[in-house]
């Protein structure tokens, strides 16, 4: 069925590119809806609360429409309490209450922010060849720390990189230079600001038209 009881092994914590850090629940792997599923996204800390849930618990997990696997309910508690972390899992610098949402103090320094904002960068739009293994080895060598540093890899600097011959090099280069003009609602969504997906920068090119007109708005 698209639900089933389960016992959480723990609770990892995981940084988003904006720097949010979202607690994650790993379960005993469990059959829902004809997958297995062994993760279940807790989304923020005021549901982690109300269903009281940490390391140990027995739970009911589904599977919403078939998709998206949830903690439905804790149906044994554990005895072990939830402790949320005070430094970030990723750069071990403090980290904020925000309301009912848990983040890295400073996210424009902390690893998993940087290469999630990098990522989200290459996927908006649309550059190929800068998969997970190229970008951290790109972050790695510190070749690059933010999206405009792409703008001026040289083939030079990708030769670096494991299996990359100088053919594949000037390859992603050229996919770079492909991308260097785009559209703005493009650019917007590619910044990865919180609630900046593709409507509302459709929304906001419409309004605006330029950069220059969208930066001047109060």
């Amino acid at each position: 069925g698209d639900s089933g009881t389960t016992v959480v092994r723990e609770i990892e914590w995981s940084v988003s590119r904006t720097g949010k850090i979202t607690p994650v629940a790993i379960i005993e792997p469990i059959e829902l809806s004809g997958a297995m599923v062994s993760r279940c996204s807790l989304h923020n800390l005021a549901i982690v609360a109300g269903l009281g849930i940490s390391a140990g618990a027995s739970v009911l997990a589904m599977r919403r429409g078939g998709v998206i696997p949830h903690i439905e309910s804790v149906i044994t508690p554990s005895a072990t309490p939830l402790v949320i972390p005070d430094t970030c899992p990723s750069c071990g610098g403090p980290t904020r209450e925000l309301g009912d949402f848990l983040s890295c103090a400073a996210p424009l320094a902390c690893p998993d922010a940087i290469r999630g904002t990098l990522e989200h960068f290459v996927k908006a739009v649309e550059i190929d060849g800068f998969g997970p293994k190229v970008m951290a080895q790109l972050l790695g060598k510190a070749l690059i720390t933010e999206p405009a540093d792409l703008y001026t890899l040289r083939a030079l600097e990708l030769v670096q990189l494991e299996r990359m011959g100088d053919v594949l090099a000037r390859k992603l280069v050229a996919n770079v230079e492909a991308r260097r003009v785009m559209s703005l609602a493009t650019f917007l969504r590619a910044l990865g600001i919180d609630e900046i997906g593709k409507t509302v920068a459709s929304v906001l090119t419409e309004h605006f038209h330029t950069l220059e007109g969208l930066r001047a708005a109060g």
